[in-house]
């Protein structure tokens, strides 16, 4: 029966005041997170990534392999926003924190159009979930929440079309599931979601749906080819730290499926990074979560009829949405941890949805049969209550650990002691902070739990040089140029050193071996004309510091190592451009003040 204009407008309205509350609802409770920092990679993104400042950023993004990963819609929207608010985190948590509450909003609207009861109380449950700290409160993760919005547009449009038809719905819902794509492949399970939809709740010939879906499905096929293709060559997503073979993946997936579960009901210890377990195949217990997870499948298909088919589309929807991150494709965080929070934002929606809205399904239930019974209706007001006073506590508490990097990494130590990422950059955090002591203990620390690995090394060593602890710190460069050849930073390091203490020949080998390795880096460039200047390798010396110059990096200090050069060879008229260009560069730079000086007064003497 079609309704009145003055019943569909109070429809409207009713579901614009919820929608709004919603939204409030889900601000209120991340609002601590308004206040935090950049963690981890967010000032790596945002401030030393050389695309984010390039003026030709954009075509970068979106049409060469220049990004690590390939999800330019995320990168233009935080382009976009640091165009309009620098590198303040407050803009950028804003708007985390505004899509994740317009994610609230669609997961009820999707709710509500399958007819589901508790449908709002669902989508407060998901916006308030603990779980969900880490996407909301983790800057560069809004490549997860921005994909869901578009994930779950898509998703409302197809059932919507189902329903009522209309193929501007279909339309749209390609177009959304297209943003989706574009903004993190990790959606790319739609589809299938959309074939165990017709399966359970909405059968079509399959011809029908084969039509439907068809379009889906080749983007899907297209944009997962890409990302894989991304992981390995742009990401570094292989060697043996991802080598284990289809039946390990496969033992491990049990695992991975059941810890989720078991956050997403007992929300507790909640880490960034969570240990890695050790599973055989060989051992039969490896095997428990599979025949745990076989049972469930049992039970709810052969009690369909008595059950419902909502929740056989429910935990299809979580297993099909969580594959991407089971860990049978090369995921580079899978280095540190099998699992993390952030990637269960998507399919923790289908068991949020089978346990409040199964629970709100059988209250009615009771209700219906026992409409008298008080302690049956305010009781489940108050659990409800109670639930929700809990997730929000649990949530507003969680936030703490993202406020800063040196609070992230305390926590993850403090849960996870073997993190050796944790530990190592822990210490990133404290050598930026100049507390070159408390550094060392935490490269120290990183290397108890990683003794071979060359980069703690590379760190241990500047933070110990830092210390002038000169001998100790050529011990840890050295090791880590035996542990990886290829790190530039260590030779860097070692000819810092010898050129300090005056050994020119050693100090030019090691910039020259670094310049191997990284042949295009300005830095070393810079340090080697140093010191072929040093060894009266003039026109060498010459030619590197006009290399560095390209960089444009620090250019008051290798301006001014070209005055040096030309006023030792008393070309008194260069050195006094490039002192002045240095003062350009850098107006409180005294040594080029004294540099100019001094050859000022060198001719007032000679006249």
């Amino acid at each position: 029966m079609d309704l009145s204009f003055w019943e569909k407008k109070t429809l409207f309205e009713n579901a614009f005041i919820k929608g709004f509350f919603l939204i409030f609802l889900a601000a209120v409770v991340y609002w601590p997170t308004l206040d935090a920092l950049f963690i981890w990679d967010d000032n790596t993104f945002f401030d030393a990534n050389p695309i984010m400042q390039d003026p030709n950023a954009l075509y970068r993004f979106w049409f060469t392999r220049d990004a690590p990963d390939y999800f330019p819609l995320v990168s233009t929207n935080l382009w976009v926003q640091r165009q309009l608010w620098g590198i303040d985190p407050f803009g950028f948590h804003a708007v985390n924190i505004a899509i994740h509450a317009s994610n609230a909003v669609l997961f009820w609207l999707v709710l509500s159009v399958l007819n589901l009861p508790g449908a709002w109380f669902a989508a407060l449950v998901f916006a308030w979930h603990p779980i969900q700290t880490e996407s909301v409160s983790w800057v560069t993760q809004i490549k997860n929440v921005q994909s869901m919005f578009f994930y779950l547009a898509a998703a409302f449009y197809y059932f919507k079309y189902d329903l009522r038809g209309g193929t501007w719905r279909l339309g749209l819902s390609l177009f959304f599931f297209l943003l989706a794509l574009l903004s993190k492949t990790a959606v790319v399970m739609f589809p299938v979601v959309l074939l165990l939809y017709h399966w359970t709740l909405k059968p079509l010939p399959i011809k029908k749906i084969a039509q439907r879906t068809g379009p889906f499905f080749t983007m899907s096929l297209v944009f997962g080819l890409i990302t894989i293709w991304f992981q390995y060559t742009s990401a570094g997503a292989s060697g043996e730290e991802w080598s284990l073979t289809f039946i390990e993946r496969t033992v491990n997936a049990g695992f991975v499926v059941w810890f989720y579960v078991q956050k997403l009901f007992v929300p507790t210890d909640l880490a960034f990074i969570y240990p890695r377990w050790s599973f055989s195949p060989g051992d039969g217990i490896s095997w428990i979560p599979h025949f745990m997870l076989a049972a469930v499948l049992f039970l709810v298909i052969r009690f369909r009829d008595r059950w419902g088919v909502y929740p056989i589309f429910a935990i299809g929807y979580y297993l099909v949405s969580l594959f991407p991150v089971m860990g049978f494709l090369n995921i580079y965080f899978l280095l540190y941890s099998f699992v993390a929070d952030h990637y269960q934002y998507i399919a923790g929606q289908g068991i949020i949805a089978l346990a409040v809205c199964g629970a709100f399904s059988k209250i009615n239930q009771l209700l219906v049969k026992f409409p008298k019974n008080i302690f049956l209706k305010y009781g489940s007001i108050t659990t409800g209550f109670a639930i929700l006073c809990v997730l929000a506590f649990l949530t507003w508490s969680q936030q703490a650990i993202y406020q800063n990097p040196i609070a992230l990494w305390k926590d993850t130590i403090k849960k996870n002691p073997n993190a050796w990422i944790a530990h190592n950059n822990l210490g990133n955090e404290y050598s930026r902070a100049g507390r070159f002591d408390l550094a060392a203990k935490s490269y120290s620390d990183t290397l108890k739990v990683k003794p071979n690995y060359a980069e703690a090394e590379d760190n241990l060593g500047l933070a110990l040089l830092r210390l002038n602890r000169l001998e100790e710190s050529k011990e840890h460069f050295l090791r880590a140029t035996h542990l990886d050849p290829t790190i530039w930073q260590a030779h860097n390091n070692l000819g810092t050193i010898f050129g300090n203490q005056g050994n020119m020949r050693e100090a030019a080998r090691h910039f020259e071996a670094a310049l191997k390795i990284d042949s295009g880096n300005f830095e070393i460039h810079n340090n080697l004309g140093l010191v072929y200047g040093a060894l009266n390798r003039r026109e060498d010396a010459l030619f590197h510091f006009k290399f560095a110059l390209q960089g444009k990096i620090n250019l008051h200090k290798v301006h001014h190592n070209i005055g040096n050069f030309f006023m030792e060879a008393e070309d008194d008229e260069n050195a006094l451009l490039n002192f002045r260009k240095a003062l350009q560069h850098d107006p409180k730079f005294l040594e080029a003040r004294k540099s100019i000086d001094k050859i000022l007064a060198k001719r007032s003497l000679n006249k």
